[in-house]
């Protein structure tokens, strides 16, 4: 199993809003992938919203990206989460299980 964690750097006062936003985008597109949304509490920076998707392999999490970079609804997704986000963005990291 490997989990892809995409960590996003929210403006202050609207991680409320980035949910919601990953939230909607997750039901449209993929309601039954095994995942979980984080949003910060205590810690530097505050204002960080996590997404991690699991996967049984590496192709799998590539084939859901792929197909979900193509879908049109994935523009608007990406309009709106950009202006959610401070300059310095999101990260990407993939995290394989240690068994």
């Amino acid at each position: 199993m490997i989990v892809d964690r995409i960590v996003f750097s929210v403006k202050l006062g609207h991680t409320a809003e980035a949910v919601e936003l990953f939230k909607e985008e997750i039901e449209r597109y993929s309601p039954q992938l095994p995942h979980r949304i984080y949003s910060s509490s205590i810690g530097q920076p505050a204002n960080q919203v996590v997404f991690e998707g699991e996967f049984e392999n590496e192709a799998e999490s590539e084939k859901f990206w792929t197909e979900w970079v193509a879908t049109p609804e994935a523009d608007i997704h990406a309009e709106k989460r950009n202006k959610l986000l401070t300059e310095s963005g999101w990260t990407w990291e993939r995290w394989g299980l240690a068994e």
